[in-house]
């Protein structure tokens, strides 16, 4: 396979217009035949630096919101979108956007939509916003179905940035506590140790449980820290999860009801707004759900969502296909019904998915609140017991005395 590489290049279209770009082909001559069949004058060619060659860095989701945000701006100026383009891509410090804003106008330049352009970045907007875009540019209204996708990218951010409050505080404060705890068995529970070895009476059960379970740590140090290591490789490894083990790791959380009513909560946020901003659009319904599935990382979600599109094909309302799911809750199924009666689908939508969002995020700081004292009460528990555990001998000792 003849490797490819990655050109620059600059030149004149039809219209007489200054153009450029970058193009991955073989060699020059390939590079100038391309561009000469999209009746491209070339001015100049050379093989761009290895810094612009690629990159496998994840773009922030802030600096997508910000990126589509100027976007907006400029376009709303009436600014045409090689331009636009082109002064994003000057103005831009972040290298990996960079690099995606260069292509995105590579591909403009040579006569592709800024929605085609977008569906070859993988992963840089979701399938549901590529869309908006392409019904913007029929339309005449990109900067308006920009504005929708920024709104949402904004909403979605926020909701992510709860949950990650609400995981990493417990998360953070368990291995603190676990370090603390390792190295009171390690360290200072051997020290004790020697000590007790000069008294004659027998150790308090609580100490010698203490005890054991140092000596069973320093001897088998090894089953802490590869189980330490297979979790986090276990949670990098996490997106290459089969269909079937995401599966049986949704149908496990959804056993309890606490997780079940978040990641309800959750798919039941991203289908109203994501199903609100393609009506709001104009889309029809069969391509909105079809948009709004793949958005849905809960598998137990995204294949009843799935099975409602079928049920719609087949001839099913929209509550009723939604019913038929068995999946989802009734109140949620009760406004699809109104909002089907009523002619109102985005709005009604729009309204129940800031509600839900509303009750998350106070269901969050809530439980954030409680997890706090919860946890620094079993740390103080665990570190008390190993102290607890290691001056009852010496107390006793004083009392023979």
């Amino acid at each position: 396979m003849v490797e490819k590489n990655i050109f620059q290049w600059r030149g004149v279209n039809a219209d007489g217009l200054s153009v450029f770009g970058e193009i991955e082909e073989e060699n020059k001559l390939s590079v100038a035949r391309q561009l000469s069949e999209k009746k491209i004058t070339l001015i100049s060619i050379k093989k761009a630096p290895n810094h612009l060659a690629g990159t496998d860095k994840k773009i922030h989701p802030k600096d997508k919101i910000r990126l589509i945000r100027d976007l907006e701006h400029l376009l709303q100026s009436n600014l045409p979108i090689t331009q636009a383009l082109m002064q994003l891509s000057e103005q831009e410090a972040h290298p990996a956007l960079k690099i995606y804003i260069q292509r995105i106008l590579d591909n403009v330049n040579q006569g592709d939509s800024l929605s085609n352009s977008l569906k070859s970045q993988a992963d840089f907007l979701s399938p549901m916003h590529i869309a908006l875009i392409e019904l913007g540019e029929s339309t005449g209204q990109l900067p308006t179905c920009l504005s929708y996708i920024l709104s949402e990218l904004q909403e979605n951010l926020a909701l992510k940035t709860k949950i990650k409050r609400l995981l990493s505080y417990p998360i953070t404060l368990l291995i603190i506590s676990s370090m603390l705890i390792a190295g009171l068995l390690f360290f200072i529970v051997p020290q004790f140790e020697m000590i007790f070895q000069d008294f004659d009476q027998a150790l308090p059960w609580l100490t010698q449980l203490v005890l054991n379970l140092s000596r069973n740590l320093q001897d088998n140090w090894y089953v802490p820290t590869m189980f330490f290591i297979f979790c986090v490789f276990s949670w990098q490894q996490r997106k290459y999860l089969t269909v079937k083990q995401r599966l049986y790791i949704s149908d496990l959380a959804h056993q309890f009801k606490l997780t079940h009513l978040f990641l309800e909560k959750i798919a039941l946020i991203k289908i109203a707004r994501g199903l609100a901003l393609a009506f709001d659009t104009g889309l029809n319904l069969l391509d909105a759900l079809k948009l709004v599935s793949p958005t849905l990382k809960d598998p137990y979600y995204k294949i009843a969502l799935e099975t409602v599109h079928r049920d719609i094909e087949s001839g099913s309302g929209l509550a009723q296909a939604f019913r038929q799911s068995y999946v989802f809750p009734k109140n949620f199924i009760g406004l699809l019904a109104l909002a089907e009666e009523t002619g109102q689908l985005g709005k009604l939508l729009n309204q129940e998915a800031t509600m839900l969002q509303s009750q998350l995020g106070s269901q969050i700081e809530k439980y954030t609140a409680l997890i706090e004292p919860i946890v620094m009460t079993l740390l103080c528990l665990l570190i008390g017991t190993v102290i607890i555990a290691m001056y009852l001998p010496i107390f006793q000792m004083n009392q023979l005395l």
